[in-house]
């Protein structure tokens, strides 16, 4: 009984390798068929020397307006995720260095935004619209994400400020800006 062992293995993995290499075969002849090997991954634009254009595009003449008609905005982005997806993983973060990822789903994202959002008008008497501006001031984490999301909700301008500017940079965004 044990002597046909060897010999089943063998024939088991050579069948599998034969299995995978017709697999392969077949993917790479869709993808020839369809031109995608045959395209470069990046083409220089003739006009703008060192601006690449993806190769993927059939017609590189013409830009891409947009790839999904509904997706207008970033905030579109999270909307359609939202709603494809509502208790699918959305932002992850480490409580500590060693330890594992933790993530909110879209919906826990979405009501943490609305509700700082509300906050910074009902609260705070922050006026929604393109004129007032918000400074938000931190690491890049879920909390900066959410708020920066609570002010695109409200339509307040966001102004990114980032400790690796020095304190002589934020002062000037903050007086040209003019935020609060």
């Amino acid at each position: 009984m044990w002597t046909y062992l060897p010999t089943t293995i063998v024939a088991t993995a050579f069948g599998t390798l034969l299995y995978v290499a017709s697999k392969w075969a077949t993917y790479r002849k869709q993808l020839v068929s369809e031109g995608t090997l045959n395209r470069k991954r990046a083409i220089e634009q003739k006009d703008a020397p060192g601006v690449y254009r993806s190769g993927i595009l059939l017609d590189t003449n013409q830009p891409v307006g947009r790839f999904d008609p509904e997706v207008g905005t970033l905030y579109d982005v999270f909307m359609k995720g939202l709603r494809l997806n509502p208790h699918g993983r959305c932002l992850g973060y480490r409580p500590a260095p060693k330890q594992p990822y933790r993530f909110l789903t879209y919906t826990e994202v979405f009501e943490q935004a609305r509700d700082y959002g509300s906050a910074l008008i009902a609260r705070i008497g922050l006026k929604p619209g393109g004129e007032t501006r918000v400074g938000i001031y931190g690491k890049n984490c879920p909390q900066w994400f959410i708020s920066a999301l609570a002010c695109v909700q409200q339509s307040i301008a966001i102004v990114p400020l980032y400790d690796t500017l020095g304190p002589e940079s934020v002062t000037y965004i903050i007086q040209q800006t003019e935020m609060r």
